[in-house]
């Protein structure tokens, strides 16, 4: 089953990294934060859990958050720069 072209089992990591075009989820690391904005404004934010939100911000910006909100977790990764 499908959610607007996002396969409902690959994670949020998993779909930035494609998007991105990364060939490996930590390849996301050396990513530029501009084309993981592209991926993320394009994104409907309800298709991913909390939880995914928060593990996210924690891969992406290194730093820990227990957010309560996606839209917090998400302001977050796109405010965080490297």
């Amino acid at each position: 089953m499908c959610n607007g072209g996002i396969e409902s089992n690959k994670g949020l990591l998993e779909y930035i990294a494609e998007k991105t075009d990364c060939t490996f989820l930590s390849d996301l690391h050396q990513t530029e934060h501009e084309e993981i904005e592209k991926v993320l404004i394009r994104l409907d934010i309800e298709t991913y859990s909390l939880k995914e939100w928060n593990e996210a911000v924690c891969y992406l910006t290194g730093r820990i958050h227990d957010f309560s909100t996606k839209e917090a977790a998400l302001a977050y990764i796109r405010d965080h720069k490297k």
